[in-house]
């Protein structure tokens, strides 16, 4: 490698290509602006577009650099000169890094020094970040490197920009994704992405196969697809592995009980539903658990097995290919009897109603730490262990539609954060999660580009005359008249690890666990 050429071409580049760098960091300085500045969790539509028009103007400023001494097509100029492709690649490299991602890393850190966070304590953050921008600039450098001009590579930008802005499938058709499996989804994906745009890179400065690469890149699109819409069992084994638990793993058994319930699921016509009472061992002091379905079968006595789909994906295969004949999913609801719950096709229910089947099932369990509760009043922000920075606010333009506000922030990402408000007294309480409730503006709410993770609650307040809570107002709307005595406990729960369960229930005989419909 030839340091003078390195430098003489990266002064190149700098010097016609000053506009789109200016305009680029006037951006970024706006974003940081507004992230800085945001009341609420939501951001406002300058700041949701922002999230989506910054990424596509670096990306320009990527093709650009790049494309300044191209490297597809039959004789790039370079290569007629004494430049070896190392020099000429960390001339571009080091471009990106000093009008791409070292302007980002100061605007990361003015944000959560905005917010009221020492940059210093968070670096781990902030290098995170990084690593979420390399994978925006390593995609732009790999396309630049295989397409012939500006137009081609914009084109194929926009596309997968929109497709990436587009309601993640994660997060809407597959709701029960929690943050923790959406979090090991992007890894997995963004450890594809850079591994692959890496090589494509390198491939294409040091050999010039366009054709070649172009497949190469695509098989990665492709399977980046496929990782994207796998549903959320298939990542059960790898967030175990990833993050065992350390605790006693929990016991499930058929429950010596006669009741009969069991939350609804999906059933498709010509299926019964089957709730089959369980018995869970407790999670061990000073822990909470969660499950959820990853795997169910039924097992005949001659040894047939019969594998069962989850709800949620049951009701997804019936909407594009029609329903499985067996449905399985777990009922685990907070203060209430636990069921294993099940949609049978009526055809198989009526040959195994009465015969002894074995239930084969696991599942995931995800332990938190039970923390001691944080309370706080109106207007008082407190800092919260686990959940960076607290506010409990009135907000609203008139009396007539003010809500409570309870929001949190902190770098990094949020846990699972529980809010309790209770009056005075004490003789009434509202129980949420931040988060629960989420509106649906017509513009990007997606800020990736963001150091900082906020979570909110709304609750709805009302005249003493209006609130009856027999039509359910004590979940999510509070006297006017309590207002000012409100007490507000912040609970972040711990994320501890998770944990495969397996377990068999022997001897069930579906006919006398059918729901009555």
């Amino acid at each position: 490698m030839n340091l003078r050429f390195v430098w003489q071409i990266f002064r190149k580049d700098a010097q016609r290509l000053w506009w789109i760098i200016a305009l680029t960091i006037l951006l970024l300085y706006r974003l940081a602006h507004e992230d800085s500045w945001r009341a609420g969790a939501t951001p406002d539509s300058s700041e949701g577009w922002l999230n989506i028009v910054l990424p596509l103007a670096w990306s320009f400023l990527i093709a650009l650099v790049v494309l300044e001494d191209s490297v597809a097509g039959e004789s790039p100029f370079w290569v007629t000169v004494p430049c070896r492709w190392p020099s000429l690649l960390a001339a571009k490299a080091s471009f990106i890094l000093v009008f791409v991602h070292i302007p980002y890393l100061v605007a990361c850190a003015a944000i959560v020094q905005g917010r009221g966070f020492a940059p210093a304590d968070y670096l781990t953050v902030l290098f995170g970040k990084q690593l979420s921008l390399l994978v925006l600039t390593l995609a732009g450098l790999a396309l630049a490197t295989m397409v012939g001009n500006v137009t081609r590579f914009m084109i194929v930008a926009i596309v997968l920009a929109t497709a990436v802005g587009a309601p993640a499938l994660p997060e809407s058709a597959y709701f029960s994704d929690g943050v923790a499996t959406r979090l090991l989804r992007e890894i997995v994906l963004f450890s594809l992405s850079t591994t692959s745009a890496l090589v494509i890179v390198i491939f294409q400065y040091r050999s010039r196969r366009t054709v070649t690469a172009r497949l190469a890149g695509g098989a990665a699109l492709t399977i980046a697809c496929v990782i994207w819409l796998l549903p959320r069992e298939s990542f059960d084994w790898l967030r175990a592995a990833v993050s065992p638990a350390t605790v006693a793993l929990p016991s499930i058994q058929i429950a010596n009980s006669s009741q009969s319930g069991g939350g609804q699921i999906y059933v498709a016509p010509g299926s019964v539903q089957i709730a089959i009472p369980l018995t869970v061992s407790p999670a061990p002091d000073g822990y909470g658990e969660r499950f959820q379905q990853s795997e169910v079968a039924i097992r005949e006595p001659d040894g047939h097995r019969h594998t069962a789909q989850t709800a949620l994906a049951a009701f997804l295969a019936q909407t594009f290919r029609g329903v499985g004949p067996i449905v399985g999913d777990l009922d685990f609801s907070a203060n209430r009897p636990k069921f294993q719950v099940f949609a049978i096709d009526r055809s198989i229910m009526n040959r195994i109603r009465d015969e002894p089947v074995t239930i084969e099932a696991s599942a995931l369990v995800s332990y938190y730490r039970q923390t001691n509760a944080v309370w706080t009043s109106l207007d008082k922000s407190r800092a919260v262990a686990g959940a960076g920075r607290c506010l409990a606010e009135i907000v609203g333009d008139n009396p007539t539609n003010e809500v409570l506000r309870v929001g949190c922030e902190s770098p990094g990402t949020l846990p699972s954060v529980q809010v309790r408000i209770t009056d005075a007294q004490r003789s009434r309480s509202w129980d949420r999660t931040l988060g629960d409730s989420r509106g649906l503006p017509d513009y990007p709410v997606n800020t990736w580009l963001s150091p900082v993770d906020r979570a909110e609650e709304f609750f709805a307040v009302t005249d003493e005359e209006r609130f009856d809570p027999r039509n359910g107002s004590t979940r999510s709307t509070i006297p006017r008249e309590l207002v000012q005595s409100l007490r507000v406990a912040i609970t972040p729960e711990i994320p501890a690890g998770s944990a495969m369960v397996h377990y068999e229930l022997p001897g069930i005989r579906p006919g006398q666990y059918e729901v009555k419909r």
